[in-house]
């Protein structure tokens, strides 16, 4: 099964769902050989603090070869790097969802990870306008952005 097509797929499904006014769930692909296991979750704090130890252990019980996980997320808009705010991200003093709205998106996130292979992100900006919301198309970040943290897992 190729996990490009699969990504593709999930790209189509997730801008139809943010369309028809859907709330999105964090998803899990689990995939393993031809077979494509969904699992959704809450993202609250106790998954992830335990996200570290309970993502392995559901790739090595479903024998996975790779994963597509998609998440709702804010992304801070680009904040000077000597700015007091990019101190405090950096620290881990402050959150992305904690900065003011105009330093902040809502986003979609999606990442594709084979088991020590390859790693992908992809996002889409959520924009909203009289009460609809759609997503501005799927871009992968710039090289000096840098893609780390505890949610991801690049191998098992």
């Amino acid at each position: 099964m190729d996990i490009r097509e699969i990504a593709e797929g999930v790209k189509s499904q997730v801008g139809l769902m943010i369309e028809d006014g859907d709330e999105l769930s964090p998803v899990l692909f689990i995939i393993s050989g031809e077979e494509v296991k969904i699992v959704g979750f809450e993202l609250n704090e106790h998954v992830k603090e335990g996200w570290q130890v309970l993502l392995p252990t559901l790739l090595h019980r479903f024998d996975a070869a790779a994963y597509i996980m998609v998440v709702e997320a804010w992304r801070s808009i680009q904040l000077a790097e000597d700015s007091p705010l990019t101190k405090r991200l950096e620290s881990g003093e402050l959150r992305v969802s904690q900065l003011p709205q105009d330093d902040k998106e809502e986003v979609v996130q999606m990442l594709v990870v084979e088991n020590g292979k390859s790693f992908q992100c992809w996002c889409a900006k959520i924009k909203s306008i009289a009460d609809r919301r759609f997503i501005t198309g799927w871009e992968e970040p710039p090289e000096a952005i840098k893609i780390a943290g505890r949610m991801i897992v690049s191998e098992w």
